[in-house]
């Protein structure tokens, strides 16, 4: 099987799972009305996946280092597929997020592998081109949760988009099923020496930078575009459902910007373009502050470029500086980076009522200067 059917097999996958992790997003403010809750507490509905995925991370890296890649990668994209059907039986909130929250333990079973997969089996020239082509994977996934959410709910039911992640991920379990074993993975002695590597990335101070950089990507890319559909559904915008979710095709521009960095990032290097990607996601944050349809869907579209510019970049660097242990420290890496994105979800939602789109860029500048400041650190320490 040639490398980049090999590289397909792993794109259904991610795409399978983030249409699943996505699926409230467009319709928050439904779920909030249909639930009688406020807009934080509809922010759970993201967050409850975002943070079990998190703390799931932690033990699916060592877990795979011990036990292999598609055994692990093949059995969550399975299990991953059933909670989702239980949406059609839920009445209660509690409910909604609690299923939520455990398909978010299976997920990281499909990333984090997925990545250590690449990293191990793929010729070092590929290498940053798939993962490039793993980050596409994501943004095409997140697309087309919004977009069919969107539809779905807006001509069916919000329980029949639910269900539809479900089915998907389930089909693309048995894409999974013809991937072929890993050549190159070697198991460590046991699996407490696997827990012990990954830990062991804690000291490295351009991990550490990268793992903050990843908190902060996804904490103002889950912030924007959770509170969008609250922001656009309000005047002067007043936009419908169905609008709200044709809205998020913005996020085509994350389809062309990740190979993208891939193809930069092999010419200049991996801190350069996320430190680009980084600059151009402050600029669109500021410039979203406008309160005009057209300028604000620019704005959308440049910030989405820019931080698929800056998490292609990001994930790579995590992926090729670690020696040794690499879901490990792929592990680590996502669990700052959806514990950013739970926290994103939420924390603006405290402020909505007093501040409004306001406080959801006042947060997200906060943490993106906070990464840039790191990123900037390794890059003049580069230079010398």
């Amino acid at each position: 099987m040639s490398y980049w059917r090999i590289a397909a097999r792993l794109y259904i996958a991610v795409i399978a799972a983030f249409i699943a992790m996505y699926v409230p997003q467009a319709i928050l403010p439904e779920l909030a009305l249909r639930f009688g809750v406020g807009e934080a507490r509809a922010g759970l509905s993201i967050t409850s996946l975002i943070v079990s995925l998190a703390l799931a991370s932690l033990f699916i890296g060592p877990i795979s280092d011990r036990l292999g890649r598609k055994p692990v990668i093949l059995t969550a994209t399975f299990l991953a597929g059933l909670p989702p059907l239980l949406i059609l039986f839920v009445n209660e909130w509690w409910q909604l997020l609690s299923i939520r929250a455990l398909q978010g333990v299976m997920i990281p079973g499909i990333f984090s592998v997925a990545i250590a997969y690449i990293v191990e089996e793929f010729p070092e020239e590929k290498k940053r081109l798939v993962i490039g082509g793993y980050i596409a994977a994501t943004v095409a996934g997140g697309l087309l949760s919004r977009v069919l959410t969107g539809v779905l709910s807006y001509y069916f039911s919000w329980r029949i988009a639910f269900v539809f992640s479900g089915f998907v991920l389930l089909l693309s379990a048995c894409a999974l099923i013809a991937l072929p074993k890993s050549k190159a993975f070697k198991a460590p002695q046991s699996l407490q020496a696997s827990f012990i590597g990954m830990f062991a990335h804690l000291k490295n101070p351009k991990l550490l930078t990268g793992f903050l950089t990843g908190f902060a990507l996804f904490f103002s890319f889950i912030a924007i575009f959770s509170y969008l559909p609250f922001y656009l559904s309000a005047p002067p915008f007043s936009f419908s459902e169905l609008a709200i979710g044709f809205v998020y095709i913005v996020y085509a521009a994350g389809i062309i910007s990740s190979p993208l960095a891939g193809y930069f990032a092999k010419r200049f290097g991996l801190v350069p373009i996320i430190l680009l990607g980084l600059a151009i996601l402050i600029i669109a944050n500021i410039m979203s502050s406008v309160p005009h349809t057209i300028f604000l869907i620019v704005s959308l579209s440049i910030l989405t470029f820019g931080n698929f510019i800056a998490q292609s970049g990001a994930t790579s660097f995590v992926a090729t500086e670690a020696n040794d242990f690499k879901a490990g420290a792929t592990a680590l890496y996502l669990f700052c980076y959806y514990i950013g994105g739970g926290l994103g979800a939420y924390i603006p939602g405290l402020f909505w009522d007093s501040y409004g789109w306001n406080a959801v860029l006042t947060c997200t500048l906060s943490v993106l200067f906070v990464a840039g400041v790191g990123m900037c650190i390794l890059f003049f320490q580069g230079r010398k």
